[in-house]
């Protein structure tokens, strides 16, 4: 019975790091993608919703680095305020 466990547990583990390294880091997801989407922010958006609704495919956190990235935004985003995003 631990022998099998010993290898469930291997394989989760290796699951675990190849969908880590699967997962392009900022300046490869930049890259892919055509930032030519301006969007004005509206009351109550935040960065973690803006990037939950333009991109399912990849990790949120790296879309929201990527936004923040591509617009220099140091920390918060305001109502009206211009941003690009990557079109679909």
């Amino acid at each position: 019975m631990s022998k099998l466990l010993e290898l469930v547990l291997i394989c989760l583990v290796l699951v675990i790091i190849l969908s880590i390294l699967k997962q392009p880091g900022l300046e490869d997801f930049v890259q892919l993608h055509d930032w030519g989407l301006v969007y004005t922010v509206e009351k109550g958006d935040t960065l973690w919703n803006i990037a939950a609704d333009i991109e399912s495919e990849f990790d949120i956190r790296l879309v929201v680095a990527a936004i923040k990235e591509v617009n220099k935004i140091e920390s918060l985003i305001y109502e009206d305020q211009r941003i690009i995003l990557p079109k679909n």
